[in-house]
C-alpha cells in the first residue's frame, strides 16, 4: 500500500470493499502509541480489518508478509462473512 492506495494489481483490483489507510509507525508518536495499544499491535506489519465502528473483525488480522494470492483470499473470505 501506498498513499493510502493498494498497489495496482491483483490485490488492488479485488478490494473495493474496503478502505485502506495506511499508518506509518516508524517514529513513535503519542497517537502511534494509542492505536498500538487499543489495537494490541506488537509487531510490524500488522493489517487490521475494521468495522464501521472502528472495532476489529474478529480472525481478521495479518500479521507479517503475505503472498498477492494468500491476501485475495483473505479479502474474500471477509467478504463472505
Amino acid at each position: 500500500m501506498r498513499d493510502g492506495k493498494l498497489k495496482t494489481g491483483k490485490s488492488g483490483a479485488k478490494s473495493t470493499n474496503f478502505i485502506p489507510t495506511k499508518l506509518d509507525f516508524t517514529e513513535p508518536t503519542d497517537e502511534q502509541a494509542e492505536i498500538s495499544e487499543r489495537y494490541e499491535v506488537i509487531g510490524l506489519p500488522t493489517i487490521l480489518f475494521l468495522d464501521e465502528k472502528g472495532e476489529e473483525i474478529e480472525g481478521s488480522r495479518i500479521t507479517g508478509f503475505l503472498e498477492a494470492s494468500d491476501f485475495i483470499q483473505h479479502l474474500r473470505s471477509l467478504r463472505e462473512q
